[in-house]
């Protein structure tokens, strides 16, 4: 369903905000100075999502091992020795349960159980 909305500028312009949104489908967003080029954008982009020639942008392909090797490379050659040690822990758990998994794939209910295997040791070592 689109929505279009006017603004007012201190100058006295009025521009018109389109906004795009159904259900799975990333929001379309747009600024027109015309109420009825807004209003030919709006009907345009929801029948092209009806039609089903609307494409959303694809989601990353990048597992979390390839961002934890980043963070490897790029950040932690940047923290204290003692932090890196602990940090390095915390790396190979996450590696261990969830490093296969795409990133858009993971779930809260994942990070949860990855939490909850760590019960019995220290509260400290759960936080980080």
């Amino acid at each position: 369903m689109a929505s279009i909305n006017s603004h007012k500028a201190k100058d006295g312009t009025i521009t018109y905000h389109v906004r795009v949104r159904r259900k799975g489908e990333p929001t379309q967003c747009a600024v027109f100075p015309t109420l009825s080029q807004a209003r030919k954008y709006a009907t345009m982009v929801e029948g092209r999502i009806v039609e089903g020639r609307h494409f959303p942008n694809k989601k990353t392909q990048h597992t979390l091992n390839e961002l934890l090797d980043r963070y490897v490379r790029e950040i932690m050659p940047r923290k204290t020795p003692e932090t890196q040690q602990t940090h390095r822990a915390a790396i190979r758990y996450w590696r261990e349960r969830l490093g296969h998994k795409l990133l858009g794939d993971i779930t809260r209910d994942d990070i949860l159980k990855g939490r909850d295997a760590l019960t019995g040791r220290a509260p400290a070592t759960i936080h980080k």
